[in-house]
């Protein structure tokens, strides 16, 4: 068989059940039949056009997937979940600024809270992981006092360090409305505060606690500023893109004073 990509993976797809039952050791061909539904010269094919590819073995009249037939089948399984998810999130993502946009190994076993049962889930969800972490590193989000007394008495007492990137937009409202908590969080030992060039309407949080690291994007009505969905993951190439992500952006703004 060609190794043309498009065609390996066509081959995948199509006898994903197969290598799925593969997943826990060799199995018969008889076991093979009976799990699958399938006729014998069903399963004989498959496992003829998967050996091709050197996918599968047959050992002792036992078929089992081989080391590449066991990482490509992961690589489809993981590819097939992050495909459901994207598109049951395609309405919201639309909302991600170019900044903050994740990879798509950011997506496959994703927590999801949207607004549309709860109008305030999402919000709620993002301020209780302010409120269960050591330390947060975001871009976008503004430290307001109507945000969350609890998040702000964390910033204060030194228990919750934050190190954050606001837009502009955010950094106004703080000098126009709120002037007086701005000095005193820019006081603050634990707290930064820097200021990005460019206007933003989601959010990217890199939360550690306990040594461990989870992300979560917001994304935001542009209108009333509510977060409409929130995305939180903890998988590493997620929490490493994450990491990435905020040094550039934080690299290219600039530090926060008082007046």
């Amino acid at each position: 068989m060609s190794s043309d990509p498009s065609e390996v993976w066509d081959l995948v797809v199509r006898r994903a059940d197969l290598l799925g039952e593969l997943r826990d050791g060799p199995r018969e061909k008889r076991a093979l039949v009976s799990a699958l539904s399938v006729s014998r010269s069903t399963v004989d094919r498959a496992v003829a056009e998967l050996s091709t590819l050197g996918l599968v073995a047959e050992t002792d009249g036992r078929i089992r997937s081989t080391v590449a037939g066991d990482l490509i089948a992961a690589l489809y399984r993981d590819a097939a979940a992050s495909v459901d998810e994207l598109l049951s999130l395609a309405p919201y993502l639309e909302g991600l600024d170019e900044p903050i946009r994740p990879p798509p190994t950011f997506f496959g076993a994703t927590e999801v809270v949207t607004a549309d049962d709860d109008a305030h889930a999402p919000g709620e969800r993002l301020i209780d992981a302010f409120l269960d972490a050591d330390r947060c590193r975001l871009v976008r989000g503004s430290i307001r006092p109507a945000f969350s007394a609890d998040v702000r008495e964390r910033m204060v007492d030194g228990s919750l360090a934050v190190d954050a990137t606001l837009c502009p937009d955010s950094v106004a409202v703080l000098r126009s409305y709120h002037g007086a908590d701005l000095e005193q969080v820019l006081e603050l030992e634990r707290v930064t505060v820097r200021e990005y060039a460019e206007p933003l309407h989601s959010g990217l949080y890199l939360f550690e606690t306990d040594g461990d690291a989870s992300v979560r994007l917001s994304i935001h009505d542009e209108t009333t500023d509510r977060v409409r969905a929130l995305l939180g993951t903890d998988r590493p190439e997620a929490v490493g893109w994450a990491e990435r992500t905020l040094r550039d952006v934080r690299e290219r703004s600039s530090r926060l004073t008082g007046r």
